[in-house]
Parts: C-alpha cells; sequence; structure tokens
C-alpha cells in the first residue's frame, strides 16, 4: 500500500483557479447586463422548427397563419342532462379565470373587432356589396329592391328594420355577413343541445412557463371531474399542447437531474471515498449547466424548454473530464504536482472532439437543434475549463489507501482474429438493409393520445377540419394583390368539379378599388333613376329621413384604402395583406373549408400570381436535403478530424482514435435498421454527437501511456455508465424528438463504451 505525499498549491495553481474566477464572473457580468426580455424561455414546439421556406412572404405567411390560433382554446362539453353539461361549462370557464389561465370568452372578444370593424368600414358601406347583392343589381335593380321590402316585413325582418335608416337597403349588413365565411368561426348555437361548446383567448401575459404547466394539469382535473359527473370532456388548441409540453418537460428534467445526480454520488462514493471528489464533480457539472444556458441565451437571445430537457444529459458527458482526472488519482505514484499535466491531452483533445461534434449541430437548419448544439457545446467547454483550472487547487487526493477495482488493472479484451470483426459486420448488413428514410416532421411533435382523441372528437362534432395550407397571392401593387385575390376567389366559388372551396381572404373585407368604384356606381345608379327615392318612400320613411339618407351618399367616389384598417381590428383566422417590399406586394388566403388537393392544386395553377403554400410538405422536402447535408458533414468532420490526427500524431495512430467512433457509427445505424426499420433526420444529428464522445472513448485510450490504461479504463467505465442512463431516459420522453435522440445516443454510446475494451494484438 503506497503512501500519498500531499503539499500546499502552487502559485501556478492558484493563479488557474484564479482565472477561473475570473471566467464565470465575466459571464455572470455580461448575463445580468445583456440578459433578454422575460419571454426569453420558449415553450412552443413551432419555435423547434426551421423557417422551412427561404422565401421572405412564405415566411411572414407561415408566422401569420401560424400564429392565428395561438391563443386560443376549445372547450366542448357533452352530456345527456342539457343543464348539467351547460352548468359543467360554466364551472370550467370559472375555474380556467380563477387560476388566471383565460382572460376573456373568445367569441366575445371576436364580436368586441366585429363591432370595432363595422365602425371603420361604415363611412365607404355605399362601396361594400357582398357578390350576391352585386350580381342582383347588375341583373335587374328594381327585382332586388322588392325582394328587400318582402324580407323586411317578413319574420325574418327585424334585424333589418333596426337598422333600417343607415343601411336601407340591407346591403351593408350583408356585406359584413360575408366577409367572413362562416367555417371560419365556431358557432355555438349552431350546436344540439347536448353538446356545449365555449372558446377561450388566452394572452401572451398568461402563456407563461408556470401558466402553461397549470394549463395542463386544469384540464387533467377538470376531465375527470367530468367523468365522474357522466359528462365527457373535450379541448384542443395551441395553447394546450405547449402546456403538455411544459408539463412533460418538468418531470423529465427533474427525474433526468435527479438520477443522473444520484448515480454519479453513488459511484463517487464506491470507488473514491472522497466528499472533495464529490463536490468537485457537481461543481464541474454546474458549471457546465450554467454555463450552456448563460452563453445559449446569450448568443440566441432564447431557449426553448425542451433544450433544457435535453440539457440535463450534460451530466453524463460533462463528468467525462473529471472521472478522468480523478480516477489517475488512484494510481500508484500520483502526484498533486503533476496530476493535470498526466492527462490534459488527452482531456484537451475529448473536449476538442465534443466540442466540433456539437458545433456542428449548430449549422443545422433547426432552431431547437442549434440551441442544443451550442448549449453542449459551450456547456462542455465550461466543465473542461473548471477540471483543468479548478482541480489542481482544491483536490489533494483519494483517502489513504484508496486503489483501483481490480475489474479495471486489465488492459482490455485481446482480438487477434479478423474473423470476430467480419462475423460482426455480417450481421450487421441486413439491419443496413432494412432502413428506409422517414420525412415527416409531424412524427416530432409530442401527441399524448388523451389530447389527440379530444381533438378528433371536437372535430367530429363541429365538422370542422383545421388545414394548415393556405394562398400565397402576390403582385406589383396592393391593388394588384387584391384583383388576383378577387379572381381567385371568383374561381373558387365553382371549380368546375362539383366542389366548392371556401376561402378567407383579406379582399373579402377591403375589396379592389376596381370592384369598389363599380359597386359605387350601382348605388349611384339607384339614386339617379329615382329607383332608390321610390323605394323609401315605400317603406314609409318621413320625408326629411329620406332626404338625409339620399344627401348621406356621395356624389364622387372615394375609396376605402387597404391601409385604412388596422392589424388588430381583423377577426382571428382571416387572411391577411403582408405588405409591400421594393416592387412586389403580397398577401396570405386562408382555406376555410378544406377541399380536396387536386382541387386546390388546380385552383393555384388556373389563377395568375397565386401560389398554394403547405408548410408541412415544405418542411419535409427541406428535411430531405438537410438529411443528405448532415451526411456529408459526418463525413467531412470525420476526415478532418482523422487528417489533423495524421498531421499531429501520425497516421497509424489516426487510423486507431478514428476506427472506434466509426465502427460504433456502422453497428448503430444496423441496430437502428433491427429496431425501427428506418431512420430520421434526428437519428442522424445523434450519430454526429456519438462520433464526438465515442472519440473521446478513444482518445482517452490513444493518448494514455500503458501503465495509466487501469485509470482511463474507471474513468470510460463511470461516464458510459452516467452517460448511457442519461440519454437512455431521454428515451423515454413524451416528444418523440427527444425520445429518437436520447435512444440513440445511449444505444450508440452503450456499443461504443464495449468496444472500447476491444484490443487488436498482432
Amino acid at each position: 500500500m503506497h503512501r500519498r505525499r500531499y503539499r500546499l498549491p502552487s502559485q501556478r495553481d492558484k493563479t488557474r483557479a484564479l482565472i477561473w474566477v475570473c471566467v464565470g464572473a465575466i459571464l455572470l457580468l455580461l448575463a445580468l447586463v445583456a440578459w433578454p426580455e422575460p419571454s426569453w424561455l420558449k415553450t412552443d414546439f413551432q419555435a423547434l422548427l426551421p423557417a422551412g421556406s427561404a422565401d421572405s412572404w412564405i415566411k411572414e405567411a407561415n408566422r401569420q397563419a401560424a400564429s392565428a390560433y395561438e391563443g386560443q382554446l376549445v372547450v366542448l362539453v357533452e352530456g345527456e342532462d342539457v343543464g348539467q353539461a351547460r352548468q359543467f361549462l360554466i364551472t370550467v370557464g370559472e375555474v380556467l379565470a380563477s387560476e388566471g389561465l383565460v382572460s376573456a370568452d373568445f367569441n366575445e372578444l371576436e364580436a368586441e373587432k366585429w363591432q370595432k370593424l363595422a365602425t371603420a368600414l361604415y363611412p365607404f358601406r355605399w362601396n361594400l356589396l357582398s357578390a350576391a347583392d352585386r350580381l342582383a343589381l347588375e341583373r335587374d335593380p328594381q327585382a332586388f329592391l322588392e325582394s328587400f321590402q318582402r324580407k323586411l316585413y317578413s319574420p325574418l325582418g327585424g334585424p333589418l328594420a333596426d337598422k333600417l335608416l343607415s343601411d336601407p337597403l340591407g346591403i351593408y349588413r350583408n356585406y359584413l355577413l360575408a366577409a367572413v365565411p362562416m367555417t371560419a368561426s365556431l358557432n355555438a348555437q349552431e350546436l344540439p343541445e347536448t353538446l356545449q361548446l365555449a372558446v377561450y383567448s388566452i394572452t401572451r401575459e398568461q402563456r407563461g412557463l408556470g401558466a402553461k404547466s397549470k394549463l395542463y394539469e386544469v384540464y387533467a382535473s377538470l376531465k375527470a371531474t367530468a367523468a365522474q359527473q357522466g359528462l365527457a370532456l373535450y379541448a384542443a388548441g395551441a395553447p394546450l399542447y405547449s402546456a403538455y409540453g411544459v408539463y412533460s418537460a418538468e418531470e423529465e428534467i427533474s427525474t433526468i437531474g435527479v438520477v443522473s445526480l444520484m448515480l454519479l454520488v453513488t459511484l463517487q462514493l464506491a470507488l473514491l471515498r472522497s466528499l472533495t471528489a464529490i463536490g468537485l464533480t457537481l461543481l464541474s457539472v454546474a458549471a457546465g449547466v450554467v454555463g450552456g444556458i448563460v452563453v445559449t441565451v446569450l448568443i440566441t437571445r432564447q431557449l426553448h424548454i425542451l433544450t433544457v430537457v435535453f440539457g440535463t444529459t450534460i451530466i453524463g458527458i460533462a463528468v467525462d473530464y473529471g472521472y478522468h482526472y480523478l480516477a489517475h488519482s488512484l494510481l500508484p505514484g500520483w502526484r498533486r504536482g503533476d496530476a493535470l499535466s498526466r492527462v490534459f491531452t488527452s482531456l484537451s483533445l475529448g473536449a476538442l472532439s465534443s466540442g466540433v461534434a456539437f458545433l456542428a449541430l449548430t449549422l443545422m437548419p433547426f432552431p431547437g437543434v442549434r440551441q442544443i448544439g451550442l448549449f453542449m457545446a459551450s456547456g462542455l467547454l465550461c466543465s473542461f475549463l473548471t477540471v483543468c483550472l479548478l482541480f489542481p487547487l482544491l483536490y489533494r487526493g483519494p483517502p489513504q489507501g484508496s486503489q483501483l477495482p481490480r475489474i479495471f488493472a486489465g488492459s482490455g479484451i485481446p482480438v487477434r482474429s479478423i474473423g470476430v470483426p467480419l462475423m460482426i459486420l455480417l450481421l450487421t448488413i441486413p439491419g443496413w438493409m432494412q432502413l428506409t428514410a422517414r420525412d415527416e416532421v409531424r412524427e416530432f411533435y409530442g401527441h399524448p393520445p388523451q389530447l389527440s382523441t379530444d381533438q378528433a372528437e371536437i372535430a367530429k362534432r363541429l365538422s370542422a377540419t383545421a388545414d394548415s395550407r393556405y394562398m400565397l397571392v402576390r403582385g406589383s401593387s396592393p391593388e394588384a394583390v387584391l384583383l388576383a385575390e378577387e379572381r381567385l376567389r371568383n374561381a373558387a366559388a365553382n371549380t368546375g368539379l362539383g366542389e366548392t372551396l371556401e376561402l378567407s381572404a383579406i379582399s373579402g373585407v377591403v375589396p379592389s378599388i376596381e370592384a369598389q368604384r363599380h359597386n359605387f356606381a350601382l348605388i349611384r345608379q339607384l339614386v339617379e333613376s329615382g329607383a332608390l327615392s321610390q323605394h323609401l318612400d315605400a317603406l314609409g320613411i318621413e320625408r326629411a329621413y329620406r332626404d338625409e339618407v339620399l344627401d348621406g351618399i356621395p356624389d364622387a367616389f372615394k375609396p376605402l384604402q387597404l391601409t385604412a384598417l388596422s392589424e388588430n381590428l381583423l377577426p382571428s383566422g382571416q387572411g391577411r395583406f403582408i405588405g409591400c417590399q421594393e416592387s412586389e406586394c403580397a398577401s396570405w388566403v386562408r382555406i376555410a373549408a378544406p377541399g380536396r388537393t387536386d382541387s386546390l392544386v388546380r385552383l393555384a395553377q388556373d389563377t395568375p400570381a397565386v401560389e398554394l403554400v403547405d408548410p408541412i410538405a415544405n418542411i419535409n422536402s427541406l428535411l430531405v436535403d438537410y438529411r443528405q447535408s448532415i451526411v456529408i458533414v459526418m463525413m467531412g468532420g470525420s476526415l478532418l478530424i482523422f487528417v489533423i490526427l495524421g498531421l499531429l500524431y501520425g497516421w497509424r495512430r489516426a487510423i486507431r482514435v478514428m476506427s472506434l467512433p466509426v465502427v460504433t457509427c456502422l453497428l448503430t445505424i444496423a441496430a437502428i435498421g433491427y429496431l425501427h426499420g428506418s431512420y430520421t433526420i434526428i437519428n442522424l444529428l445523434a450519430l454526429m454527437l456519438i462520433i464526438g464522445v465515442s472519440m473521446d472513448y478513444s482518445i482517452f485510450r490513444g493518448f494514455t501511456a500503458p501503465q495509466d490504461q487501469p485509470a482511463v479504463t474507471l474513468a470510460i467505465t463511470l461516464s458510459a455508465l452516467t452517460s448511457v442512463v442519461a440519454f437512455g431516459m431521454l428515451a423515454f420522453s413524451r416528444t418523440p424528438l427527444i425520445s429518437s435522440f436520447g435512444e440513440t445516443i445511449a444505444l450508440g454510446l452503450g456499443i461504443a463504451y464495449s468496444l472500447s475494451w476491444v484490443r487488436v494484438v498482432k
């Protein structure tokens, strides 16, 4: 049993520690000064996805279309007892309001918008005609007036009589009713009494992290209460999916973090038996997590909660450097003065390879993946600096008598024949042959069965189906855009295929100037022919009021300009005018009642300046390109590292170092083929990380002296165990993107660790 000689820390050790303190202080100071506004923590899944198109018009249209319903929560209560169902829906609203989760009834807010819109359009009412009224006035003005008179004196004439002086032809009311397709809004009055519907609005202030987690808990509680009372509660909407993502992420962060830390502490107690070692290891992990968060937020100005979920796995990788340093202290002859120099080469090369692998993720188009790459790279750098700068000062060594367990005393499993590798290779070929690419971005979403069922039930009962597609309309001016929209809407009214497509466009609220001028001319024709005066007399309107109505119709045409309406006047789900850039303007038209794909494609093709946009299909097509790019990046990165190692340390050593990550990737791909029969871009992104981490194992093996190999074996074992556990737990994540990531990395690192025991001998 050897004795360890402890010495006082040197000035160099103190200087290193001072540098660590200064770097940490600078990061914290930057965080205090430049930390972004409170909305820096993102929870919406949309924030993880690529833009889907390089076209600025499509990007903005995608943003507007996605935000149309981001604050809308639909709740449907079904029950045979109408009174009970109605009362429970009231209770739902009270509970949501009392918890501060909803601001107001969505339909009330929409009604308020419509009231303001009607007020803004009222001065231009003589320019505004619905398609049906315009056609009737063109064909037979007298028949149109007689039809209005009959309707006025019918049981349905009440609303017309109330607005008779301000709207003596009923044309303004008809225009407002036709401005937005009826299918664009949910109408509780059209449902059977056994179905009670409410739509709530959730403002941005009510979309904080705590509120989202609470929303899902309240939803689950109300659903259980409804079932106990013999009712069925269904809820849908983007806020609920975001709430589920936050709720599940919080659980996964705490579970992964606690289990990883418990495993870390247990292993340290069992092998090193040093509280100082445990404290320093936890400090290096904490430095990695905090450093990753600070650097990522300062650079990207935001952080997604799923990045934090993934970031908790940094515990499994960040401890590599600490384990490597500490494991060598169990070797005979360990001295505090040269402890860092014995492991610095392998530590720095390992940190470099992992850092390059993670930084390569920042080249990917996925914002979430870029965040993960930056988070992990910066976090590992902080952990590496903590080990190199702080451990030499604070770690004096393990207790007297500590030594390596005998199981780690060997130098690996010798392989003398090429037959074993060839047999393994032959077994992997069927796995490779089963692989097919799967590029469907919707498979990355977390779709809890309960919410998916609710959404399907609501869609079935309301006969409403969401459609993410829309029509993009371009033109040289706002007027050209409105004219193109009107041609599109006219064509959609009859596709020639026995199908009517319902579109919601800004031209349904603000017609083109050409259409307004034509509408105004039809009204002036009624005035100048005396038909309108006779109509007012026939209605029994007094002469003074009649003259007031006639004088209120202007002699000259004054158009309603598109810029006269503010954005907040338009109802939710309405198509929008995007704007103008240089010599081009654009708008997007919502598909209010989804039609067959072939009808929509033909409609877009037959209408000039119109393009059918499918955001999901666009992203899926990009995934194909990105998947191919990742393969090129992996091959190019691996080749670059191989060349660097070859130039610095010789080609034979470079081949030995690179063989482990390359074989690990080949075996991991085959395992994915056997398990799933297909792969996605997420599996390939995970392979990039596997290359970086497995290269650490190979570097530690290849750049450590033979007498120190037992310490390397111990360090790799501890590192692999914590990493596989951390990433393996991600495989149980409720978010498929994270689950696939975790499963692939855990599988790959397990294979890499197994191969790290293999020693090729002649």
